[in-house]
């Protein structure tokens, strides 16, 4: 059985949402099942969670912390609908539609239902796996895209206010310099919180950058007051 939900991975009512919409379904006796359940990535990357985090790790333990929740949720809601479920798969897909999760019912194989010496079905029940998948490699990926993006965007109105690249360099505490991959290199290593940073921290960043330029426009003024 394959049926999908309008919702998002984030969503606190995921598993009310698969109860909700779930159509009939009668189960096989003495049978066993595979949950998989597919989510879209994008869709994760906007977890208002995730992204009030800078820390690779902390990123990492949202997200496991995150799937491995609705997995056992939405597994709890199908073994309460007599689906006996001893694989449960959680996985990100690059492709699927944003607000949609598709929820798969697979029997699992014959060989898996433990029996007795004559046959019957055993009352020892298979050991339960979960596994989650939440490609991880994409997800950095798109994470660091995204910070280069906004990050480039507040580069390039600093910029902006800049008499030239010299004068930006000399903020950045680099060696006077017209590459603008330098630059903004310098300007990554130095700010690179920026991107996700809120409230004070963005506000003290700012701070930063701003008591840098004072001591630049200083510089040049005493210079200046001294060649007159």
């Amino acid at each position: 059985m394959e049926f999908i939900i309008t919702g998002n991975i984030s969503d606190t009512d995921l598993s009310d949402k698969v109860k909700g919409s779930m159509p009939e379904f009668c189960t096989k006796k003495e049978a066993y099942y595979t949950l998989i359940i597919s989510f879209s990535i994008e869709a994760l990357l906007k977890d208002e969670q995730l992204n009030s985090l800078s820390e690779e790790n902390a990123i990492k333990k949202r997200i496991y912390d995150l799937l491995g929740y609705q997995l056992r949720e939405i597994n709890k809601v199908l073994c309460e609908q007599g689906i006996e479920i001893i694989s449960s798969h959680i996985h990100g897909v690059r492709s699927q539609n944003i607000n949609t999760v598709k929820i798969q019912i697979q029997e699992e194989l014959e060989e898996v239902i433990p029996r007795t010496k004559k046959g019957k079905k055993s009352k020892r029940t298979p050991m339960k796996t979960f596994v989650t998948a939440p490609d991880l490699e994409f997800v950095q990926e798109t994470v660091s895209n995204l910070a280069s993006k906004e990050l480039a965007r507040i580069y390039s109105e600093l910029m902006r206010t800049m008499p030239n690249k010299k004068f930006m360099s000399e903020v950045l505490g680099i060696e006077p310099t017209e590459n603008d991959e330098l630059l903004f290199e310098a300007f990554w290593n130095q700010y690179k919180d920026l991107w996700l940073a809120t409230g004070s921290t963005k506000k003290l960043l700012f701070d930063k950058f701003r008591h840098h330029v004072e001591l630049v426009v200083a510089k040049h003024s005493a210079t200046k007051n001294e060649m007159q």
